[in-house]
């Protein structure tokens, strides 16, 4: 049987998974067809990831994705923790939310709504790229 899913009325994360599958699956299309530097990031068995980590010359991205329609502090755990173990600044979470730049610290965090998800890179050159580390 094929669960039912709802934008805004599922609420329960473990009804949510199929959709996070879903913008994981898109995200990934959108990022292959500009690179095939891809990965993913796991601090260990039992902690953070990050879904995606692209690497674009000499730039790291880390890309996480969440099926949210708002995106909370406590959702970007991953991404946070991966700036700040390899020296990042700058990170994007591709989801339901809307556009926005956030900044935690000394981190910017750019949430991506998933329509721009094939239009990453323009979006981020347009935006801010002055985080961004050079290997």
């Amino acid at each position: 049987m094929i669960p039912s899913v709802h934008l805004q009325k599922t609420l329960d994360a473990s009804h949510r998974t199929p959709l996070g599958g879903l913008i994981e699956n898109i995200l990934m299309n959108a990022l292959f067809s500009e690179t095939t530097e891809v990965s993913g990031w796991k601090k260990s068995s039992s902690g953070s990831e990050v879904d995606f980590i692209v690497k674009k010359g000499d730039q790291i991205i880390p890309l996480e994705c969440k099926a949210a329609l708002s995106i909370k502090n406590t959702h970007l755990g991953g991404v946070i923790d991966f700036l700040k173990i390899h020296n990042l600044r700058f990170g994007i979470v591709v989801g339901l939310a809307p556009f926005e730049i956030r900044k935690i610290q000394n981190d910017s965090l750019m949430i991506l709504p998933l329509y721009l998800a094939e239009r990453w890179e323009e979006v981020v050159s347009r935006t801010t790229s002055p985080g961004w580390r050079k290997i």
